[in-house]
């Protein structure tokens, strides 16, 4: 991944999208494009109960996603496939140890 595309500043990561998508937050708004996730270097126990919520590994990993973008997480189901990974890999230096391993109870 390229090192352009993360700028670290001192309460978040901001991570540019290769590919830029839109989504609509809710029916009655307009539709919003997003070219950069704003990721929180703090993730607390509120992101990691979204993972609860969704069923399988990789939802899990979307919906965590989701939570520290402070998105829908239907707006992370339109992100294409490669910032999804790259996005991921950017928050595991401040994720637990037991959800960065990989183990079988990992998500991300």
């Amino acid at each position: 991944m390229e090192q352009e595309k993360i700028i670290y500043e001192s309460d978040c990561v901001i991570f540019k999208l290769d590919f830029p998508f839109s989504f609509k937050p809710s029916k009655m708004d307009p539709e919003k494009t997003l070219e950069e996730l704003r990721l929180p270097k703090s993730v607390k126990g509120k992101h990691m109960k979204k993972m609860d919520q969704a069923p399988g590994e990789m939802g899990k990993s979307m919906a965590l996603l989701a939570a520290l973008a402070g998105l829908p997480p239907t707006a992370i189901d339109e992100m294409d496939s490669r910032d999804v990974a790259d996005a991921l890999e950017v928050i595991k230096p401040f994720l637990p140890a037991s959800l960065q391993t990989g183990s079988e109870q990992s998500a991300v």
